[in-house]
C-alpha cells in the first residue's frame, strides 16, 4: 500500500472530430460497425492525478452526469492487473459535454495510460480494458489520426495530416448516443460517396474541394432536421469564417469548421502528445 504522495500527473484530455462517419451496419450484439476517420484537436480538457492509499476519488469544474469514465477506467484496470494504490484526480473539464467530442473516453483513456505507465504496462495491453470501457477509448489511447472501423476496436494509425485550423459552435443542447443511433435506419447505411481514405488523402494533399465533396457524416441529415439550433450553428460557423467544410462531429451536437492550418482558434494535434509531470505540494 503506498503512502500518499506529493508527485502529480498533468495529462492533457484531447477532444475528437470525425472528419468521415458512416455506420456500415447492425451488429448482433446491438452496436454498430462503423468507418470513420478520428483526429484529436487542441482542444482539451486538463486531468491532475495524483497516488493515494486506496479507491479513487474524482473533483471536477463542472459535474458529470451518469457513470463517472474515469472510475469505471480505474475499476477495470484493478479488476485486471491488481493495483496497491488508489488515484484522486482534479478535472478541469474544457470540452462540451454531450457534443460529439468524446471527452469523456478521452479522460478513461487519460486514466489508463497514467495507470500503465505507474506499473510497467504496455499500451498495447491495455487496449482491450479500454474497449469495455467505451468503443471509442481505444482511439484515444493515442493522439492523431486513424481510420476506426468495427464497432471502435479496429484502428489503424495514419501519419499525420497538416495542422489545419479548427473552429467550433456548440448548440447548448445534449444529444445521448444511444438516442442518435435510435434515429438510424438500415436504408441509411453506406451511402457515402467517397471511402475514408479518399478524405484522409485530400487531407494530406491539401486538395480543399475533395475535401468538400468526401466530407461525411451519416448523422448530419437527421441532425439538421431535427434540431434548429445545430443548424444555427452550421450558418453562424459558415456565415463568419468560410471554413473549407462545416459539419456535424460525431453524433452531435456540435459543429466544425475546417480552415487552412495556420488559421482557427482550435487546430489539428498530431502523435507527438505526452503526459507531463510537475511536483506539488497540495491537491
Amino acid at each position: 500500500m503506498v503512502e500518499d504522495s506529493d508527485e502529480v500527473v498533468e495529462i492533457k484530455s484531447f477532444a475528437k472530430l470525425n472528419l468521415f462517419l458512416d455506420v456500415i451496419e447492425e451488429r448482433k450484439d446491438g452496436y454498430h460497425n462503423i468507418e470513420s476517420i478520428m483526429q484529436t484537436i487542441s482542444l482539451h480538457d486538463t486531468l491532475v492525478v495524483k497516488k493515494i492509499r486506496k479507491g479513487v476519488i474524482v473533483d471536477s469544474t463542472l459535474e458529470v452526469p451518469g457513470e463517472n469514465l474515469i472510475e469505471k477506467a480505474y475499476r477495470f484496470f484493478r479488476e485486471q492487473y491488481g493495483l496497491d494504490f488508489g488515484i484522486k484526480v482534479w478535472l478541469v473539464k474544457r470540452i462540451p459535454m454531450g457534443a460529439g467530442f468524446g471527452g469523456g473516453s478521452s479522460n478513461a483513456a487519460a486514466i489508463l495510460k497514467y495507470l500503465a505507465s505507474q506499473t510497467g504496462i504496455g499500451e498495447e495491453e491495455i487496449f482491450e480494458i479500454a474497449l469495455k470501457v467505451g468503443s471509442d477509448v481505444p482511439f484515444f489511447l493515442k493522439c492523431g489520426t486513424a481510420l476506426v472501423k468495427g464497432k471502435g476496436d479496429i484502428l489503424e494509425r495514419l501519419d499525420d495530416p497538416p495542422k489545419y485550423g479548427v473552429v467550433l459552435a456548440v448548440p447548448k443542447i445534449r444529444i445521448p448516443t444511444s438516442r442518435a443511433y435510435s434515429w438510424l435506419r438500415k436504408e441509411d447505411f453506406s451511402k457515402a460517396s467517397c471511402s475514408p481514405m479518399d478524405l484522409y488523402t485530400a487531407y494530406r494533399e491539401k486538395k480543399y474541394e475533395t475535401i468538400k465533396r468526401c466530407s461525411y457524416n451519416l448523422f448530419q441529415k437527421v441532425m439538421l432536421r431535427e434540431f434548429w439550433e445545430i443548424k444555427e450553428s452550421m450558418r453562424y460557423l459558415e456565415g463568419n469564417y468560410s471554413p473549407i467544410v462545416s459539419m456535424v462531429t460525431g453524433s452531435g451536437s456540435a459543429v466544425f469548421g475546417i480552415l487552412p492550418p495556420g488559421e482557427g482558434t482550435f487546430s489539428f494535434v498530431g502523435s507527438d502528445c505526452k503526459i507531463s509531470s510537475r511536483r506539488s505540494k497540495s491537491m
